[in-house]
């Protein structure tokens, strides 16, 4: 009854707010095409047209961090524009794309509810794991297909450059391994936030069977933060985050990573 109820309470629509949801469901629709249109672009249009029939023009004020951030990745994706040599087209289109991206998320961000936020990543992060093990799975009876389709999308060619490479390895839902470790990247901090061991560790095992680098590296070292900041004494610490460093390499050592 207690594993029904969470679920339950897990996907109750009625605790996640509509701009949330789809705020919280942009980086994985992302992904995807609508015919020749990328959907990330209506998308974010819809997001856009919420936020504004909700609060006209009163946007809230907007946080220093997220100015800074802003205009790092702009001038970063300038940057790389330039300095890359190969498929430029390609990167001023998605430079582009990311500076109206950002832009949009310059108005929408504040005005998201925390909480309704956190209730809509709850499925969302469910259904990515699912995908994930999925994946794993399948690929492991020696099926090999890449990103999962959605309903009436397609994966999107230009984000998924290397298809031929990413098909075998589990993506879920992403493009590539890499985009799935970066989005449950957010609950893992969530989970640890609030003391959710368990969640927290499931949540890490799918990172760590994404095959990724990202999935191999970044958890670990989010749970070595997290205990340094605790108030747990310095040689328990040290004794923690040995073991995890220990755990990298003998994972990274193991044929699933080959």
């Amino acid at each position: 009854m207690n594993v029904l109820r969470n679920i339950k309470q897990i996907f109750d629509y009625k605790q996640m707010g509509l701009l949330e949801f789809m705020f919280a469901l942009f980086p994985i629709v992302s992904g995807y095409t609508l015919g020749p249109i990328p959907v990330h672009l209506w998308w974010l249009l819809i997001m856009d047209i919420i936020a504004y029939n909700r609060y006209g023009l009163k946007i809230k004020k907007i946080p220093k961090s997220y100015t800074f951030l802003f205009w790092f990745i702009t001038i970063h994706n300038l940057l790389w524009t330039v300095v890359i040599q190969h498929n430029v087209s390609t990167h001023i289109n998605l430079s582009i794309g990311v500076f109206i991206i950002m832009s949009s998320f310059y108005l929408i961000c504040p005005l998201i509810d925390f909480v309704k936020f956190k209730n809509s990543l709850k499925p969302l992060t469910v259904l990515s794991i699912l995908g994930m093990v999925y994946c794993v799975v399948m690929l492991a009876r020696g099926v090999y297909i890449g990103q999962l389709p959605l309903p009436l999308f397609e994966p999107s060619r230009i984000l998924n450059t290397t298809r031929d490479i990413s098909q075998l390895r589990p993506n879920s839902f992403f493009p590539e391994p890499q985009a799935f470790c970066t989005y449950v990247q957010i609950p893992l901090f969530l989970c640890l936030l609030y003391k959710k061991y368990i969640v927290s560790f499931v949540i890490m095992i799918s990172m760590i069977l994404s095959t990724s680098t990202t999935g191999l590296i970044v958890p670990f070292l989010m749970v070595a933060i997290y205990f340094f900041t605790q108030k747990t004494s310095l040689k328990l610490k040290i004794y923690i985050v040995s073991i995890i460093a220990c755990l990298c390499l003998l994972i990274a050592k193991t044929s699933y990573f080959e």
